[in-house]
């Protein structure tokens, strides 16, 4: 993509927890990041605790390799 169209942004919604991801979920986000396939991910962070999503956010960010992290956030009752 980034070949074809420097300007692209290319993201990804993945689950949040990077080593769940890359052992049990093949999203291996963390090294997309750092070797640059993608410019921001948006972890999935899904859950009612605001305490989880917080640790879920502050994981994603400590493996994003300083690019974006959007967090995905769904209203759950």
């Amino acid at each position: 993509v980034h070949q074809m169209r420097p300007t692209a942004i290319v993201s990804a919604a993945v689950f949040p927890n990077y080593r769940v991801a890359s052992g049990d979920k093949g999203q291996a986000w963390r090294d997309w990041m750092r070797d640059g396939f993608l410019d921001a991910a948006c972890p999935m962070t899904y859950n009612r605790s605001t305490e989880m999503v917080g640790a879920q956010v502050r994981d994603a960010l400590a493996n994003s390799s300083d690019r974006p992290v959007i967090p995905g956030v769904c209203l759950l009752y």
